[in-house]
């Protein structure tokens, strides 16, 4: 809180996140810490105060975690992030899945109306700072509407790239939340994805499925191939929830007596205020849905381009190389 006069009155005001100080201290932490944080480029309080005092957090100390090394894929659930970042630091997963789920068996973790992190605060940002999450992925993890990103890093006085970043966050609809963070290491070919949101036990099942399999030799070569598992799996949670909408349509239909195609006259003396109310919470579910659905039609034309640059730039350092 901060105090203020104006015209003689003490008021006092709760100050924005965006002018809140930082501590001396803090500045070592991500995303000051990150390798990729340019002071020029990026505005690293901004997104230090946004991560610190705007995102909300749950107080889990674990995650779910799936490593695939040669075709052997194993996945751990409830492991403590302690042991996982010791674990990041060998580097003999060729593939590592970081789960961090906003439910569990089904059951939300914490009843929230926008999204949290269910991770405690502070391991959430060893975590970012382990796998070496760039700053920009903030305006990825803030956004409502669905966005995606990618790019190439350098590194200085270098000639190649040194890794491949790719950034997806879904449309909010009535059930889906979903933020992915997904890094190849160009040198070593290792594949990280950082995983937020709900319906992680379905992309985990997913995965498990393509990538369990040591006879998938072609899928462990692709580092798309995670990314592929999870987007498939995103359209089918779209296409449960669009048949879920298309029941809460029917059943509107018939409850006030008005359709588009057939009139249900006797159930006219029906539609009440809490008939309107919940033909405008249909409406807004139907909005959600259709902005998810165009969103997925954007989404696979980006990533069919960005393969094709994850493609180009690996086949360009093998020939270097040789």
């Amino acid at each position: 809180m901060a105090n203020t006069k104006l015209d003689g009155l003490n008021v006092t005001y709760e100050r924005s996140f965006l002018e809140k100080d930082i501590d001396p201290e803090e500045y070592s932490q991500w995303p000051f810490s990150s390798p990729y944080y340019e002071a020029e480029t990026t505005h690293g309080p901004r997104i230090y105060r946004f991560i610190e005092y705007s995102v909300p957090y749950g107080d889990l100390e674990t995650v779910d975690l799936f490593n695939d090394t040669e075709g052997k894929g194993i996945f751990d659930r409830d492991v403590p992030l302690k042991n996982v970042l010791h674990g990041l630091r060998d580097g003999s997963a060729g593939l590592r899945v970081i789960f961090l789920a906003f439910e569990r068996d089904g059951m939300p973790l914490k009843q929230k109306k926008h999204f949290y992190i269910p991770l405690r605060k502070d391991l959430f940002l060893e975590l970012l700072d382990a796998i070496a999450v760039p700053p920009s992925f903030v305006d990825v993890l803030a956004d409502n509407n669905g966005s995606h990103n990618a790019y190439l890093t350098t590194p200085c006085n270098a000639y190649l790239p040194e890794a491949f970043h790719l950034f997806i966050k879904l449309p909010n609809t009535a059930t889906t939340w979903c933020t992915l963070y997904f890094r190849y290491e160009m040198e070593t070919a290792v594949s990280t994805l950082l995983v937020i949101g709900s319906h992680t036990q379905r992309y985990r099942k997913r995965i498990e499925e393509v990538y369990r399999s040591a006879a998938n030799v072609k899928g462990h070569q692709e580092p798309f191939g995670i990314i592929a598992a999870v987007i498939a799996e995103m359209s089918n949670l779209f296409e449960e929830e669009r048949r879920i909408r298309d029941r809460e349509v029917q059943d509107e239909e018939v409850k006030t007596g008005f359709a588009p195609m057939r009139t249900f006259t006797s159930n006219r003396n029906n539609f009440t205020m809490g008939s309107t109310r919940s033909l405008h919470l249909v409406a807004g579910h139907l909005r959600f849905l259709q902005r998810a659905v165009e969103f997925q039609i954007c989404l696979s034309e980006f990533l069919l381009s960005q393969h094709e640059t994850i493609t180009l730039t690996r086949k360009s350092r093998l020939t270097k190389a040789a």
